[in-house]
């Protein structure tokens, strides 16, 4: 039997933001104010992660995966860790990014 001698680690998972789950936990006078802006077409910032629409096979994306999923998946496929990102928070963050860097 073959000893493991390396560990695998995910260091680019993303996560899809569920907005109105975020709302629901935000304090009452944030929750007023918070407003989950429509599907926009227009490409972000970075321009690599340009909407576009996509055919997507059935079970390609399944919103109700959570951590219990996600860490059996991880073991099907031989990951030991993964460091997870939200998804529309990367764009909105590439604006600051960018001031800094000019």
């Amino acid at each position: 039997m073959a000893t493991k001698t390396r560990r695998i680690i995910d260091a680019d998972g993303h996560i899809a933001e569920d907005p109105q789950a975020i709302i629901a936990h935000m304090p009452d006078a944030y929750r007023e104010k918070a407003r989950v802006q429509p599907f926009n077409p227009f490409p972000p910032f970075d321009h690599l992660h340009a909407a576009h629409l996509v055919d997507m096979p059935p079970g390609a994306f399944n919103r109700k995966v959570g951590p219990k999923e996600w860490l059996a998946f991880l073991d099907e496929v031989g990951v030991d860790a993964t460091v997870l990102y939200p998804t529309a928070a990367v764009a909105s963050c590439d604006a600051g990014v960018q001031r800094l860097v000019a």
